[in-house]
């Protein structure tokens, strides 16, 4: 069995992550409010397989790319928190921050698992990726590509 951890610093969609588990009756699911800046340090001795990082802001202006959750100050942070072959998981709708992301794998010389611009324009799709948030549904149906990246160190 897996267990999850869900990390966000906005308290109202940990709590709906809650009533989600809750309703599943999931008892390997643990939340934690906490800024990814400081992920390492909360979790200094904290394992994972896998960080899935599904529709986050993409900060589309140059400003602010280092807010980017691919850039690499935080790619930097997962490294530290993935066990050995561990993997990172990016899905957006977001044509800049899927480009940006592919840029940051080519320069960091990051390893590929698996990347596709448009995930249900595939035959077949393995499940995990099939997983939709509540974001995804939304963009689904404004019509919108899902784009997914999987990469390791």
């Amino acid at each position: 069995e897996r267990n999850f951890l869900g990390i966000d610093r906005k308290p109202n969609r940990l709590w709906n992550a809650s009533k989600n588990a809750e309703a599943r009756k999931a008892n390997n699911v643990a939340l934690l409010i906490a800024y990814i800046e400081r992920l390492d340090e909360v979790l200094k001795d904290f394992k994972a397989e896998e960080i899935w990082i599904t529709f986050p802001d993409p900060y589309p202006f140059q400003s602010s790319i280092k807010k980017r959750l691919t850039h690499p100050r935080f790619l930097a942070i997962y490294r530290k928190l993935l066990v050995e072959n561990g993997r990172v998981n990016l899905k957006t709708d977001d044509d800049t921050l899927y480009e940006y992301t592919l840029q940051m794998i080519e320069e960091g010389k990051l390893k590929t698992n698996f990347v596709c611009n448009d995930i249900y324009s595939l035959e077949q799709i393995p499940f995990e990726y099939t997983i939709k948030t509540k974001y995804e549904k939304m963009h689904l149906e404004e019509g919108k590509k899902i784009k997914l990246v999987s990469f390791g160190f």
